[in-house]
């Protein structure tokens, strides 16, 4: 659809914290990053940033042990692991990861996976609006 409008279609997010690119925190620490993605969960002092697909998709937005995954990652687990399009054994170190880490934790009752989906549905649903709203008002 957008063939015919055209739209550059860019993403909202919080900015990512400082301590996402600390290599040391990567290293040591859990970092759980979904209301980065969510342009609502933006804080009143925070200025948003602005992102094509391409920089959206290569958002980090989860690190352990040193394995640093962003929402490709995180969608290509949920659809191809988690069973959004097929159920398979997790063969990749950042897949084997994963998988631990939804078997430990869980954000607001879901595996942390999912909850990053949620987050990446509010934020593709925003950076659509604008061609939605352009196909409603060519179709009347």
């Amino acid at each position: 659809m957008n063939r015919d409008f055209r739209l550059a279609i860019h993403f909202t997010c919080a900015p990512a914290p400082r301590f996402a690119d600390d290599p040391r925190f990567r290293e040591q620490g859990f970092y759980l990053a979904a209301d980065l993605l969510n342009p609502a969960a933006i804080g009143r002092n925070e200025a948003p940033v602005t992102l094509t697909r391409d920089q959206f998709l290569r958002v980090v937005v989860m690190a352990f042990n040193g394995t640093v995954l962003t929402v490709r990652d995180m969608i290509r687990f949920e659809a191809n692991i988690g069973g959004g399009v097929h159920v398979d054994d997790p063969s990749k170190l950042e897949d084997r990861m994963v998988a631990e880490i939804n078997k430990q934790v869980y954000v607001w009752g879901l595996r942390p996976t999912l909850h990053m989906l949620t987050a990446v549905g509010h934020g593709v649903l925003a950076a659509l609006a604008p061609l939605r709203a352009a196909v409603r008002s060519a179709t009347g």
